[in-house]
């Protein structure tokens, strides 16, 4: 998988985002495994790949869709 998204004054953001996806997973009790984050992580990039997003933005955009991939979510997680 290739990132579409370059941000070379942040190397490491992209592996950290990943890293947070993973661990917030975790901690609304529905554990991802490496692939489902990398594929969660590569669906907001391709979301974004229009435009020229910032860090934040993309973190946004992936950690809007681990919520809605995560099962048992409860309403007000959605919001």
């Amino acid at each position: 998988m290739s990132n579409p998204l370059s941000h070379p004054e942040d190397p490491g953001f992209h592996s950290s985002i990943q890293e947070n996806l993973k661990q917030l997973s975790a901690q609304l009790g529905s554990p991802l495994s490496e692939l489902s984050v990398m594929e969660i992580y590569q669906n907001a990039c391709d979301l974004l790949s229009h435009v020229s997003p910032s860090p934040l933005t993309l973190a946004r955009v992936a950690g809007t869709l681990l919520v809605y991939r995560v099962q048992d979510t409860e309403l007000e997680e959605f919001e």
